[in-house]
Parts: structure tokens; C-alpha cells; sequence
């Protein structure tokens, strides 16, 4: 996970870069487009960051069955 989040940030870096002064930095790790925090009411229409996207059956592999509490 710590890969993953390093990863992500070298790519929001690169984003700020290519945006100049229209990035406003924040620190968060799911800006905006531009760097600022989301509007709760427009959380969906900027798009779900993948990480907090539902995970499908297909990618959650097999999971054993729970054994019932004696």
C-alpha cells in the first residue's frame, strides 16, 4: 500500500507541474483537479479515486468459509 501511495503522489506532482499556478496545494491525497479539496456534492462527478472504488468479486480471489463458533 505505502508503493502504491508513493506512486500516486509522484503522479499528482507531475500533474501539479504540467498545471503550474493553477494547481493549489493542499496536501490531500485526493485533490481535485487542480489540487483542492473535493465538494462532498461533487465527490462523484470528479470520479471515485480507484482506491476507494468497490472491489469487485472478480478481484477479491477466493476466500475460505468461516467455521461456525462451537
Amino acid at each position: 500500500m505505502a508503493a502504491l501511495l508513493v506512486r500516486h503522489r509522484a503522479e499528482q506532482k507531475k500533474v501539479s507541474e504540467r498545471l503550474g499556478e493553477a494547481w493549489h496545494e493542499h496536501g490531500l491525497i485526493f485533490p481535485s483537479k487542480v489540487g483542492t479539496p473535493l465538494a462532498p456534492d461533487n465527490f462523484s462527478h470528479e470520479g471515485r479515486p480507484r482506491a476507494l472504488a468497490p472491489a469487485r468479486a472478480s478481484t477479491l480471489g477466493r476466500v475460505a468459509p468461516r467455521e461456525p463458533n462451537s
